[in-house]
């Protein structure tokens, strides 16, 4: 394989954070994938993948007798990085306490990181490790984590297998909640692309369209503005309230129609101008309001109603009598 290839996949230890069991496993999987299996090979990775302080330790692994070179094994690099690094098993379980699932990361990806920090750790550290510790790693995986609480499993093998499923669970859920709304939306995209498709020949769709052309046809065919069929509603409604019009007048109202409207917005609004000036008439707080002759209209003084009264008083003088 290309050299330039391999070393743009090379991971480094310093992206691991130096946490070296993590690092060293990502390196393997790697150097397999290459398919590099020369411990020579092996070695210059190694040194290539670590910092200028480290490749410094690594160089003394190694080895020549008898003019025979010997390079160093994973397991020995490792132990040095470790060694160089004082990296004790106090650190490490502070590291998987610490440790999260990634977001791009599986839930099977996951248990085989954390699988391999917790055997790496002493016997004494492994039982400070517990489902608890695990639950928290995972809690951004919502349903994957509920499944292990409820389980109430005790042992981190349960909690690794039980999480395992509820992932796949999970992803069968959204697969099939994907299939039908994909199902849904071709379905919906048909009937709207196909206009000449069974379902919009039916009865119920042609009369609904029918209706719709003829609303749009009402609306858009009308040529007069909104404001002038209020002036011409206004007009006819002053009309039917004033009983004292002209016939000359109601000729000038009938002529107000949509059929042979021709007049101008401006006469149709000054025909409904009203006077809205305030009143001159001064008030005061403590005296009513004058009314005007209208509202409390005064009797008129004519001879017919003087001869009403005087005949009215004699009957009444008679019957005294």
């Amino acid at each position: 394989m290309d050299s330039l290839k391999i070393y743009k996949v090379l991971p480094l230890l310093e992206d691991y954070n130096y946490n070296v069991p993590e690092w060293i496993d990502e390196f393997k999987s790697i150097m397999r994938v290459c398919n590099i299996k020369d411990p020579e090979r092996l070695f210059v990775w190694a040194n290539e993948a670590v910092d200028l302080d480290l490749q410094s330790v690594l160089k003394y692994l190694v080895t020549t007798r008898k003019s025979e070179t010997r390079y160093p094994t994973l397991k020995e690099i490792r132990k040095a990085i470790e060694e160089h690094l004082d990296i004790t098993d106090s650190d490490k379980l502070d590291y998987i306490h610490s440790l999260v699932i990634r977001d791009d990361e599986s839930i099977r990806s996951f248990n085989n990181r954390y699988r391999r920090l917790y055997h790496d750790l002493n016997r004494d550290y492994q039982s400070m490790v517990t489902v608890k510790n695990y639950r928290k790693s995972i809690s951004s995986r919502t349903y994957p984590y509920s499944q292990v609480f409820i389980s109430g499993c005790t042992n981190l093998q349960e909690a690794y297998k039980i999480a395992e499923t509820a992932e796949k669970a999970e992803q069968e859920l959204n697969n099939t909640i994907g299939v039908q709304h994909n199902i849904y939306n071709n379905h919906v995209s048909m009937v709207a692309q196909n206009s000449s498709s069974s379902i919009s020949l039916h009865p119920i769709y042609s009369s609904m369209n029918n209706m719709n052309n003829s609303f749009l046809a009402t609306h858009i065919s009308n040529n007069y503005p909104r404001r002038m069929m209020l002036a011409r509603d206004n007009i006819n409604n002053a009309f039917n309230n004033n009983r004292g019009m002209n016939i000359r007048n109601n000729q000038f109202f009938n002529s107000m129609n949509t059929n042979n409207y021709n007049t101008t917005s401006e006469v149709a609004v000054a025909a409904v101008r009203r006077n809205k000036s305030p009143s001159r008439i001064k008030t005061s707080p403590y005296k009513d309001t004058p009314q005007s002759l209208g509202n409390n209209p005064i009797p008129l003084n004519t001879d017919a109603m003087n001869y009403n009264k005087n005949f009215i008083n004699n009957n009444i003088s008679k019957q005294n009598l």
